[in-house]
């Protein structure tokens, strides 16, 4: 009979466990792109830049918002010229068949993929404060101001009203960004607040609504006064069905649940605030990956390309674009 020593029985019962492979958990990572140049004053814009998402060639279409002035971009991000708009621009996107949609207060303009004007129409009044194309033809636009009787509004193309998305949270009407999904799927997104999500069908349609419980978001009254503790900035539907969130919390707050924050190039004006990037799963409403950095986030861009806009030393603007990934 062969004894094994107690000392070797030890090291055979402990080689499975650290031989066995450790379950990874994804990291977000921010990779700089491009920094876009675009000058201040009357050569181009007075306030912080917009900028739409990739238009035809390449180009973009950089704004300050509310505001009627624009500049048109070239592929390499150099200022091509001014845009004619028709009122002040809110929204910028790429619709069917490469058209490029200006939305402004109360008009609603088509380009062709040159940026040649097509045609423009009347949109509800009212302030619009977000707006998506869905897969059907029609525009989501939300209020940019909380008010009862305000839900995201649905208009066909030639700015007929034909539905409208109101959640499933029967609570106080607060600030809402709007999305289109996957599967022709519509996402709505309350800014302040409260964080939760609604999912509609492609007729307007609620099908779920999705609270999430965070640390670093505690709810608040819609109607509070006072600058909230954190909001939204916006938010995209990817692969995977994954969901991906950009928010904004003060700079001062060490704890909220989340790491300290990660420091990435040069810091950005509004140093009030740090940027998170959440992934969560949809369906069991768990975080995949979250990162707190250093310095706010100002828009997203597209999915998963979100900007940073800073001043530059001749007194211009310098907007820098991060592409934003899971490892």
């Amino acid at each position: 009979m062969i004894r094994t020593h107690p000392i070797a029985l030890l090291l055979l019962s402990w080689l499975p466990a650290a031989c066995a492979p450790h379950p990874h958990r994804p990291t977000i990572h921010l990779s700089l792109v491009s920094t876009t140049r675009i000058p201040g004053g009357t050569a181009g814009l007075a306030g912080p830049p917009m900028l739409s998402p990739t238009l035809p060639g390449g180009r973009r279409i950089a704004w300050t918002e509310g505001s009627a002035n624009a500049v048109v971009l070239d592929s390499t991000g150099a200022v091509r010229g001014p845009l004619v708009a028709i009122g002040a621009i809110r929204s910028v996107l790429v619709g069917a068949g490469d058209t490029v949609v200006v939305i402004s207060d109360g008009k609603i303009a088509l380009h062709d993929r040159d940026l040649r004007p097509i045609r423009s129409f009347e949109a509800p009044p009212g302030v619009i404060g977000s707006a998506a194309e869905l897969g059907n033809g029609w525009f989501a636009l939300a209020p940019a101001a909380a008010a009862k009787g305000s839900p995201v509004l649905l208009v066909d193309r030639t700015g007929r009203e034909v539905g409208s998305l109101r959640s499933l949270d029967s609570g106080l009407v607060t600030v809402r960004a709007v999305e289109a999904g996957a599967q022709s799927t519509i996402w709505t997104a309350q800014l302040f607040g409260k964080l939760e999500f609604d999912r509609f069908d492609t007729t307007g349609r609620a099908v779920e609504l999705i609270p999430l419980r965070r640390d670093w978001f505690p709810p608040r009254l819609a109607i509070d006064a006072s600058p909230p503790a954190a909001r939204v900035v916006g938010f995209w539907h990817g692969d995977a069905d994954r969901f991906w969130l950009v928010g904004a919390v003060p700079h001062a707050e060490s704890g909220l649940g989340l790491a300290p924050a990660e420091a990435i190039g040069a810091p950005a004006d509004s140093s009030g605030v740090d940027g998170v990037i959440e992934v969560t799963d949809p369906v069991e409403t768990t975080v995949i990956a979250s990162t707190r950095f250093d310095g706010g986030f100002d828009q997203v861009v597209e999915p998963g390309l979100v900007s940073r806009v800073r001043r530059g030393a001749d007194g211009g603007w310098l907007v820098d674009l991060y592409r934003v990934d899971l490892h």
